[in-house]
């Protein structure tokens, strides 16, 4: 049961399993240590995808990058206003579009007095 010392024997640990390597789902080509993303870049296409959204520059995104943050805004309407499962197409506003203020009346009439 123990050893002289009054310890119990440790007991033999089992292996871990190796996961394959991958290509990143961020798009940008790399291979991952077994995971979904290169550590940190999860977070880089969530970032192009909210840019994606909201219309601003996409500069410097390689081809990848951008399908996979049209992909992943497709995929996620409910982080994304405005888009619906399964929508290619670019929002047109951000969440409900606001009522028309009605026209000013003009003040009626000052009544004479004589």
């Amino acid at each position: 049961m123990g050893t002289k010392s009054g310890r119990l024997s440790s007991m033999p640990s089992m292996p871990k399993a190796s996961k394959a390597a991958q290509a990143c789902e961020c798009g940008c080509g790399g291979e991952t240590r077994g995971g979904r993303f290169i550590p940190g870049h999860d977070a880089r296409r969530l970032g192009w995808a909210i840019r994606i959204h909201r219309g601003f520059s996409i500069e410097g995104i390689t081809p990848g990058e951008l399908k996979a943050a049209k992909a992943f805004i497709a995929s996620e309407p409910s982080k994304f206003p405005g888009v619906s499962a399964g929508s290619k197409s670019k929002p047109k506003g951000k969440g409900k579009p606001r009522p028309e203020a009605p026209a000013p009346q003009p003040p009626p009439p000052a009544e004479a007095t004589a």
